[in-house]
């Protein structure tokens, strides 16, 4: 019994110390992981579980942009495992850290386009101002999701330069 709490103790410490490495460097991939994670279980739980798009958007884009937008959803966590391909560009062959620059840019870019196709869907609706806020909540994880993918344009633009020299 000693042992277990012992080995449960430790285990309290490192997870504890990572997250807190985490939380305290300056990086966006815990909070963008989260956003992430909670966009693909919404297009998920819409996609099996609600049969479907919230009603503006079916309203606004169409019935057969719904499963397109759901995709859109779930597709952002690509960049995560994009994350995981290009943590560690010294020990990895150079393809294996520019696919995870493209999957991270892929992820970014499905993220972008499914927060821009709500604000867009919510804004053409006729009773948009009742969806205010979630519009504006969804406008500015839009602008993070371009700002991200410019970035990670950037990134493999400079990965490839270093591979030239």
């Amino acid at each position: 019994m000693a042992y277990r709490l012992h080995r449960l103790n430790q285990l309290r410490r490192v997870i504890g110390s990572r997250l807190f490495a985490v939380l305290d460097s300056e990086g966006v991939v815990f909070f963008q992981s989260l956003v992430y994670l909670h966009l693909a279980v919404a297009g998920a739980y819409g996609l099996t579980v609600a049969g479907g798009t919230p009603e503006s958007l079916t309203e606004a884009l169409g019935p057969h942009i719904d499963t397109v937008w759901l995709c859109l959803c779930m597709g952002g966590t690509i960049c995560l495992l994009g994350k995981i391909f290009s943590s560690k560009p010294d020990r990895r062959r150079y393809w294996v850290h520019t696919t995870g620059l493209l999957l991270q840019f892929a992820g970014d870019l499905l993220a972008l386009g499914a927060f821009l196709g709500y604000v867009l869907a919510t804004v053409q609706d006729s009773s948009w101002g009742k969806a205010l806020v979630a519009v504006w909540v969804f406008a500015s994880l839009a602008e993070c999701a371009f700002f991200l993918c410019w970035r990670d344009l950037r990134r493999f633009i400079q990965a490839e330069r270093r591979v030239r020299r």
